[in-house]
């Protein structure tokens, strides 16, 4: 029998990209799922093709940046589904650019989602879990959260964040009873690269600058939850973003010159780019 056949999972930001890709992926292997998103019709839109498909699946309007939100997410669950088995918590954002252009409000609305949201969640779950004696908590940090990758210092930052967070959780939550996973991809094909707020490029031309190759949202999903189910504590895909981290600690220096590489030519492409009118 499938390990999540008949398993209540929440999905934060599971309207689009990976969280979309894990919730259609549970709900084939048998799980009910809750949506969890701000993006009501995208996330109505998956609800939908789910139960196209015989899924079982439902929306909970959910701004993770809310404190109270996500709270109510977790307790309507719970209430209505009787049990919380997974709590993935994988919504947010991106920023990129150089540190000297980014405001100080850019670097609030990345700490509000991506690791208060991330916060939240397992706020929310683990007490629910620890009631319970059971339960999974999923975090998606990234592989910018393993080791530092220059012109993204905000969203880099905060991926460290969450791989500090999901560490010392699962060693805490490990005598109750409640796993605890983080999710470090590389670069994944989701809205995240082509929305995200970009200082100094446009997000075309931010995209350019990555040498890496993208993998496909429902790729993805199929590595994390083979991580889940085997209850691996750092789950990173693919091949590079796993030779990469084993790279920086082993030889942390060995990775700065193509770090250098990458900052270089962020400025050469930021300077060839026309004088603001004034």
């Amino acid at each position: 029998m499938d390990t999540y056949k008949n398993k209540i999972a929440i999905i934060t930001g599971g309207a689009s990209g990976m969280g979309r890709a894990v919730a259609h992926d549970l709900s084939r292997r048998g799980a009910s799922v809750v949506i969890a998103d701000i993006d009501t019709i995208g996330a109505e839109k998956v609800v939908q093709e789910i139960q196209e498909q015989a899924g079982r699946a439902r929306f909970i309007e959910t701004d993770v940046a809310e404190r109270a939100q996500v709270l109510a997410l977790v307790d309507e669950t719970v209430k209505t589904l009787g049990r919380l088995d997974y709590m993935f918590n994988i919504a947010g954002i991106g920023m990129g650019g150089e540190f000297q252009d980014m405001t100080i409000d850019m670097w609030n609305h990345v700490v509000g989602v991506d690791v208060l949201g991330v916060l939240y969640g397992c706020e929310a779950a683990y007490r629910v879990m620890i009631e319970q004696g059971f339960g999974h908590i999923v975090n998606m940090a990234s592989m910018t959260g393993l080791y530092a990758y220059p012109i993204a210092s905000a969203y880099s930052m905060s991926k460290f964040a969450v791989v500090g967070l999901s560490q010392s959780l699962r060693s805490e939550g490990h005598g109750y009873g409640v796993k605890v996973s983080v999710i470090c991809p590389g670069i994944v094909d989701t809205p995240l690269f082509k929305t995200g707020t970009m200082v100094g490029l446009t997000n075309e031309e931010m995209l350019a600058t990555v040498p890496l190759k993208f993998i496909s949202p429902e790729r993805a999903a199929e590595s994390i939850l083979k991580g889940v189910q085997r209850n691996k504590h750092f789950i990173v895909f693919p091949f590079y973003a796993r030779l990469a981290w084993w790279i920086y600690r082993i030889h942390p220096n060995l990775l700065t010159p193509f770090n250098k590489a990458l900052a270089n030519r962020f400025r050469r492409l930021k300077k060839s780019e026309p004088a603001p009118k004034v």
